[in-house]
């Protein structure tokens, strides 16, 4: 596997994650040469696959660093979410942006939503304060009752 090293404790984690040789290697051979046995151990955890990684690449996210993938594979962002966003205006979002849309559950079908009700003119900061305004009118109605109509 390339380490030196490497003790029991780390040996059992591959095992308990599915870290096998195959693995390794197809993660080496993306250019994640340099991946230490907890990196291995976190990708794995947050089911950052070799796969997961060329789909990424095909997105057009080619240069992503360790803990970029690991953030985005933790907030469940793949290539249909971005490729969805790109289709909808919102081409080349800097990793950072994307997630704050995901955190916020700023999805596409809330994007076109938000568009028939205030026009195709909405920038990244009005959609995640629509969203969070939405959020805010539910909840005081939910849970407190409060009706602004009346």
């Amino acid at each position: 596997m390339g380490f030196e090293d490497i003790g029991l404790g780390e040996l059992v984690e591959f095992g308990i994650h599915n870290v096998t040789p195959k693995y390794i290697r197809e993660m080496r051979e993306l250019g994640l040469e340099e991946m230490s046995t907890a990196d291995i151990i976190e990708f794995s955890i947050h089911n950052i696959t070799p796969k997961y990684i060329r789909s990424m690449h095909q997105a057009g996210l080619i240069d992503l660093t360790q803990e970029q993938l690991v953030e985005l594979g933790i907030h469940n962002i793949g290539p249909r979410y971005i490729q969805e966003l790109d289709a909808l205006g919102f081409e080349n979002l800097p990793i950072d942006m994307l997630i704050e849309l995901k955190i916020n559950n700023v999805t596409p079908r809330f994007i076109r939503e938000a568009r028939e009700n205030a026009g195709d003119d909405l920038s990244f900061e009005d959609l995640l304060e629509m969203r969070s305004d939405s959020y805010r009118t539910y909840r005081k109605k939910r849970f407190f009752g409060d009706d602004d109509s009346q």
